[in-house]
């Protein structure tokens, strides 16, 4: 009997041994595959703290998180805390994130929007508020990873299921805009999502029309640099506009009339300049935070070409758009 006592004693302490040696990562590996997930994260963090530059930790830490967060939901049914472990993933995302990362992303996107989706609402405003998270969730699920077929489905599901919904919301929208002009822009939103689901429904076209008049010369401060059209006008073959930008992040910009580019329905582009008899122009300036700028912005054309859109162009990325009725 003392002798089976002490191989069993020598074996436990093996296994304590073998369990302590063991690496972060792979303590962290285990316990993910057990479903361990706050365990995992401990692990992964601990193994972060001496290489904070590897991929592929990060990335285990992330994903670690996400399904933390669909973990805690599932028991304690909180979609904040849901949202907050996404976040906290989202501090890891690998500098080069693979399909595997893309993938987890967009499932815990998907989680959460289905959460907003089947929670019941308490109240009118929460209705709304649920409505608008679950569409924002389910957009950011396709964004992240494109090729999520769960993702694509949920969300054309659940446009089906609202399209009348987002069409008497745009509409809704639309006829306060004369009192409030924002509420074009909101307007705008709501038709162009009844329209991804009904592109050729005439009367969600129609408002939507009406909609982006309307909303033309409104600054979407919604954005980081809104950009607004007061005027336009053509003479022989130079297209003028009056523009309106704004700088809503804390940074300074530098934005000049080539930053803008006009584009017409069969997809021709033109860079914006500045002439002389054209005034006042837009000339190059720094935008502080807060700061707005405005002028008229000349783009050189030929023919008749029907112009869809103005956007806006900083360091090569697309910064801001108005769309044209």
């Amino acid at each position: 009997m003392k002798r089976i006592y002490v191989a069993f004693l020598t074996i436990l302490t093996i296994a304590i041994f073998l369990h302590c040696g063991k690496d972060p990562v792979t303590k962290g590996d285990e316990a993910f595959q057990q479903r361990q997930y706050g365990e995992a994260v401990l692990n992964y963090e601990e193994a972060l703290k001496a290489q904070p530059e590897n991929d592929a930790i990060r990335k285990k830490l992330a994903i670690a998180n996400f399904k933390l967060g669909e973990q805690l939901f599932k028991a304690r049914h909180v979609i904040r805390a849901y949202e907050g472990r996404i976040k906290e993933g989202l501090k890891y995302a690998p500098k080069t994130p693979d399909a595997e990362f893309k993938r987890a992303l967009s499932d815990a996107y998907l989680g959460v929007a289905l959460a907003y989706k089947q929670t019941p609402p308490k109240n009118p405003t929460q209705r709304e508020m649920f409505f608008q998270k679950t569409l924002e969730y389910l957009e950011k699920a396709q964004q992240a990873d494109p090729t999520n077929t769960a993702a694509q489905e949920a969300y054309q599901q659940f446009v089906e299921e609202n399209f009348e919904n987002m069409l008497n919301k745009g509409i809704a929208a639309y006829k306060k805009g004369k009192k409030d002009p924002g509420q074009y822009l909101i307007a705008e939103y709501y038709l162009e999502k009844a329209l991804q689901f009904k592109p050729d429904h005439p009367q969600a076209k129609k408002y939507l029309r009406l909609a982006r008049k309307g909303g033309l010369d409104v600054l979407d401060m919604s954005k980081k640099y809104p950009i607004a059209i007061t005027s336009q006008k053509r003479i022989k073959d130079w297209y003028a506009i009056f523009v309106v930008v704004r700088n809503n992040t804390p940074q300074d910009i530098t934005v000049s009339p080539e930053n803008f580019v006009l584009l017409a329905a069969d997809e021709s582009e033109y860079t914006g300049t500045t002439r002389p008899e054209f005034k006042p122009p837009f000339s190059r300036i720094t935008l502080k935070p807060a700061q707005e700028a405005e002028g008229v912005v000349v783009f050189p054309v030929k023919g008749k070409p029907r112009f869809v859109r103005l956007e806006l162009w900083l360091n090569d990325e697309l910064a801001s758009a108005k769309n044209f009725p």
